[in-house]
C-alpha cells in the first residue's frame, strides 16, 4: 500500500518523500489497498506520466522505470505471501518471465547496496519463473 501511494505521488511530483507508518489504521485493508492501487494506476495512466522523471533511492529515472519496478515488486510480494502461507508459488508464468527479464536488464549494472534486494540466490534453471525471480531478487527459495 505504501509503495502504491508513494509511486502515485512520485509520478505526480517527481520527488515524493517515502511514506512510513501505518497505512491502514482502523480502516478496511482491502479497501485501503484498492484505493492505493487505483491511485497509482491513475498516476501512471495520466497523459505524459511515463516520460516524467522521478527520484528513486538510487537516482533519477523515467516514471516508466518506476512502473516496471512496481510491476516486479507486486509480483515478488505475491510470491512472498504464497511462500509464507504454504501456497503454490508457480503462478502467472508469462508475467513472471517478463518480470525476471526486466529485472535482469534493469539491475545488470546497479549496486544492490542501494536497493532493497539482497545478493542473488542460485535457483535451478528449470524452477518456476516466480521462484527464479524471487531468487534473483535475493529471496531464499
Amino acid at each position: 500500500m505504501l509503495g502504491n501511494s508513494w509511486s502515485a505521488e512520485n509520478v505526480k511530483t517527481g520527488n515524493a518523500p517515502r511514506p512510513s507508518g501505518d497505512a491502514i489504521g482502523d480502516g478496511d485493508p482491502l479497501g485501503v489497498y484498492t484505493k492505493s492501487a487505483d491511485s497509482m494506476m491513475a498516476s501512471f495512466e495520466a497523459p505524459g506520466a511515463l516520460g516524467r522523471m522521478v527520484m528513486m533511492p538510487f537516482g533519477e529515472m523515467p516514471a516508466a522505470g518506476l512502473a516496471g519496478f512496481r510491476f516486479v515488486d507486486l509480483i515478488v510480494h505475491a510470491w512472498d505471501l504464497a511462500k509464507a502461507t504454504g501456497q503454490d508459488t508457480d503462478f502467472a508464468p508469462d508475467l513472471c518471465e517478463a518480470a525476471l527479464s526486466m529485472s535482469r536488464q534493469r539491475m545488470a549494472n546497479m549496486d544492490r547496496a542501494n536497493m532493497p534486494f539482497k545478493a542473488e540466490v542460485v535457483v535451478p534453471a528449470d524452477a518456476p519463473a516466480t521462484d527464479r525471480l524471487a531468487g534473483f531478487l535475493g529471496r531464499q527459495v
